[in-house]
Protein backbone atom coordinates (compact mmCIF):
# COMPACT_ATOMS: atom_id res chain seq x y z
CA UNK A 1 0.00 0.00 0.00
CA UNK A 2 2.82 2.95 0.88
CA UNK A 3 4.48 1.94 -2.53
CA UNK A 4 1.40 2.07 -4.28
CA UNK A 5 1.04 5.60 -2.50
CA UNK A 6 4.70 6.80 -3.25
CA UNK A 7 4.00 5.52 -6.96
CA UNK A 8 0.95 7.46 -7.64
CA UNK A 9 2.79 10.73 -6.06
CA UNK A 10 5.59 9.95 -8.42
CA UNK A 11 3.76 9.40 -11.44
CA UNK A 12 1.94 12.65 -10.90
CA UNK A 13 5.09 13.94 -10.79
CA UNK A 14 7.14 12.77 -13.42
CA UNK A 15 3.05 13.04 -15.41
CA UNK A 16 3.88 16.96 -15.69
CA UNK A 17 7.05 16.80 -17.85
CA UNK A 18 7.50 17.36 -21.50
CA UNK A 19 11.06 16.22 -21.45
CA UNK A 20 13.90 15.28 -19.11
CA UNK A 21 17.16 16.30 -18.52
CA UNK A 22 20.40 14.58 -16.78
CA UNK A 23 19.66 15.92 -13.41
CA UNK A 24 16.48 14.91 -13.43
CA UNK A 25 17.29 11.14 -14.61
CA UNK A 26 19.86 10.89 -11.60
CA UNK A 27 17.68 12.45 -9.41
CA UNK A 28 14.76 10.19 -10.24
CA UNK A 29 17.04 7.19 -10.33
CA UNK A 30 18.21 7.63 -6.95
CA UNK A 31 14.63 8.14 -5.51
CA UNK A 32 13.97 4.75 -7.30
CA UNK A 33 16.65 3.29 -5.14
CA UNK A 34 15.50 4.74 -1.89
CA UNK A 35 12.28 3.49 -2.22
CA UNK A 36 13.50 -0.25 -3.28
CA UNK A 37 15.07 0.07 0.12
CA UNK A 38 11.42 0.76 2.22
CA UNK A 39 10.53 -3.48 1.47
CA UNK A 40 13.88 -4.43 3.49
CA UNK A 41 13.68 -1.50 6.05
CA UNK A 42 10.01 -3.11 6.67
CA UNK A 43 11.10 -6.74 7.01
CA UNK A 44 14.19 -5.87 9.48
CA UNK A 45 11.39 -3.65 11.51
CA UNK A 46 9.04 -6.56 11.53
CA UNK A 47 11.44 -9.27 12.78
CA UNK A 48 12.98 -6.86 15.09
CA UNK A 49 9.43 -6.28 16.56
CA UNK A 50 9.36 -8.67 18.94
CA UNK A 51 13.06 -9.38 19.85
CA UNK A 52 14.43 -8.15 23.26
CA UNK A 53 17.49 -5.91 21.32
CA UNK A 54 17.56 -4.26 18.31
CA UNK A 55 14.48 -2.49 18.13
CA UNK A 56 15.77 0.77 18.11
CA UNK A 57 18.26 0.36 15.12
CA UNK A 58 15.57 -1.46 13.12
CA UNK A 59 13.41 1.57 13.76
CA UNK A 60 16.21 4.43 12.98
CA UNK A 61 16.76 1.77 9.34
CA UNK A 62 13.23 2.29 9.06
CA UNK A 63 12.21 5.93 9.63
CA UNK A 64 15.37 7.00 7.97
CA UNK A 65 14.29 5.09 4.68
CA UNK A 66 11.62 6.99 4.54
CA UNK A 67 13.60 9.92 5.42
CA UNK A 68 15.40 9.57 2.66
CA UNK A 69 12.85 8.67 -0.13
CA UNK A 70 11.32 11.87 1.65
CA UNK A 71 14.21 14.27 1.13
CA UNK A 72 14.86 12.93 -2.55
CA UNK A 73 11.24 13.05 -3.43
CA UNK A 74 11.03 16.77 -2.46
CA UNK A 75 14.74 17.63 -4.36
CA UNK A 76 13.47 16.09 -7.42
CA UNK A 77 10.17 18.20 -7.31
CA UNK A 78 12.17 21.24 -6.40
CA UNK A 79 14.32 20.95 -9.08
CA UNK A 80 11.31 20.08 -11.76
CA UNK A 81 9.53 22.92 -10.29
CA UNK A 82 11.62 25.76 -9.55
CA UNK A 83 15.16 25.09 -12.11
CA UNK A 84 13.35 23.42 -14.59
CA UNK A 85 9.90 24.51 -15.05
CA UNK A 86 11.19 24.96 -19.35
CA UNK A 87 10.54 21.27 -19.25
CA UNK A 88 7.14 21.10 -18.13
CA UNK A 89 4.49 19.37 -19.82
CA UNK A 90 2.22 22.68 -19.56
CA UNK A 91 3.16 26.03 -17.97
CA UNK A 92 2.74 26.66 -14.56
CA UNK A 93 2.35 30.05 -13.24
CA UNK A 94 5.63 30.10 -10.24
CA UNK A 95 2.51 30.64 -7.77
CA UNK A 96 1.04 27.70 -8.15
CA UNK A 97 4.49 25.62 -8.97
CA UNK A 98 5.65 27.18 -5.61
CA UNK A 99 2.34 25.67 -3.83
CA UNK A 100 2.60 22.40 -5.37
CA UNK A 101 6.50 22.37 -4.05
CA UNK A 102 5.22 23.38 -0.56
CA UNK A 103 2.79 20.41 -0.42
CA UNK A 104 5.21 18.08 -1.13
CA UNK A 105 7.94 19.51 1.04
CA UNK A 106 4.77 19.80 4.13
CA UNK A 107 4.85 15.82 3.54
CA UNK A 108 7.93 16.01 5.56
CA UNK A 109 6.68 17.02 8.45
CA UNK A 110 5.51 13.96 9.58
CA UNK A 111 8.82 12.12 8.86
CA UNK A 112 11.60 14.64 9.99
CA UNK A 113 9.06 15.92 12.80
CA UNK A 114 7.45 14.85 16.38
CA UNK A 115 7.40 11.09 15.72
CA UNK A 116 8.62 9.93 12.43
CA UNK A 117 6.79 8.35 9.87
CA UNK A 118 3.22 6.88 11.35
CA UNK A 119 3.74 3.05 12.26
CA UNK A 120 6.64 4.72 14.61
CA UNK A 121 4.17 7.16 15.89
CA UNK A 122 2.12 4.02 17.44
CA UNK A 123 1.71 4.18 21.47
CA UNK A 124 2.15 0.56 21.51
CA UNK A 125 6.21 0.67 19.86
CA UNK A 126 8.17 2.26 22.93
CA UNK A 127 10.47 3.34 20.14
CA UNK A 128 8.63 5.75 18.82
CA UNK A 129 10.57 8.99 19.18
CA UNK A 130 13.64 7.42 17.36
CA UNK A 131 14.59 10.01 14.62
CA UNK A 132 17.52 8.73 12.47
CA UNK A 133 19.92 12.24 12.87
CA UNK A 134 20.23 12.01 16.60
CA UNK A 135 20.29 9.42 18.97
CA UNK A 136 16.91 7.87 20.82
CA UNK A 137 17.97 7.35 24.19
CA UNK A 138 15.80 5.74 26.72
CA UNK A 139 15.91 9.34 28.75
CA UNK A 140 14.38 10.61 25.92
CA UNK A 141 11.22 8.16 25.46
CA UNK A 142 7.96 9.41 27.50
CA UNK A 143 7.72 8.60 31.16
CA UNK A 144 5.94 5.11 31.57
CA UNK A 145 6.60 4.02 28.44
CA UNK A 146 7.03 0.42 27.62
CA UNK A 147 10.25 0.54 26.02
CA UNK A 148 11.61 2.77 29.58
CA UNK A 149 10.06 -0.06 31.93
CA UNK A 150 12.10 -2.64 29.75
CA UNK A 151 15.29 -0.60 29.68
CA UNK A 152 15.26 -0.67 33.96
CA UNK A 153 14.33 -4.50 33.76
CA UNK A 154 17.27 -5.35 31.66
CA UNK A 155 19.62 -2.87 33.93
CA UNK A 156 18.33 -5.00 37.15
CA UNK A 157 18.91 -8.33 35.46
CA UNK A 158 22.33 -7.22 34.67
CA UNK A 159 22.93 -6.12 38.14
CA UNK A 160 21.88 -9.41 39.64
CA UNK A 161 24.34 -10.77 37.49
Amino acid sequence: MTIGIIWINHHVMIDRLKKTDHTILILNLLLLMSIGIIPFATELMASYLRQPRGEAVAAAVYSGSFLVMSVLFATLNRHVMLRKANMLAEELPLEQRRRILSRVVTGLIPVCGGHGPWPLSSPYIPWRSVRPWRCSTPSRWPAGSTGRRRIASRQKEKERR
